[in-house]
């Protein structure tokens, strides 16, 4: 399985521009277009082309503060848009333990949990590995036992 790579060099661009948005959409009304959604429309595409990504919505930021800081959010958006690609059961396992070892740092965990839904089609498998008496595991289930339940459960 290949680890996707964020180039550190545009970091601080991305960075800005994300804070610049998420202050736009704070103290204006960027959906009623005008100058305000024109700024917006601009720091979006701006993201597209600094991050390569053509899919990247500017909007995914909005409340990025209540979910992590500002350089886990420019990480996240530099990242690929996870996609199922035939991980092996080994792959899944290893994706598991590491996550609950917390090898990770929080856009790479996210990006991780989206790719176990993707290859799982378990849209709650962070419960799984964070919450497991809310899928009748123990709460203190070891790590094997709990990628064996996702692999048994999964679609």
């Amino acid at each position: 399985m290949k680890i996707p790579e964020i180039d550190m060099e545009k970091l601080e661009e991305v960075k800005k521009l994300i804070h610049q948005a998420t202050c736009l959409m704070e103290e204006e009304d960027c959906d009623a277009g005008g100058e305000a959604g024109q700024k917006l429309a601009a720091l979006q595409d701006s993201l597209r082309k600094v991050t390569g990504r053509a899919d990247a919505d500017i909007h995914d930021f909005r409340a990025y503060r209540f979910r992590m800081d500002l350089e886990e959010a420019a990480k996240a958006a530099m990242l690929p848009r996870p996609e199922k690609t035939g991980l092996t059961d080994e792959d899944i396992r290893k994706l598991i333990q590491d996550i609950a070892h917390v090898k990770y740092d929080e856009a790479m965990t996210e990006y991780y949990l989206e790719v176990l839904k993707k290859e799982t089609g378990i849209g709650n498998v962070m419960d799984y590995i964070y919450n497991p008496e809310e899928v009748g595991m123990d709460i203190d289930a070891p790590v094997e036992e709990i990628a064996d339940r996702v692999l048994a459960d999964r679609e």
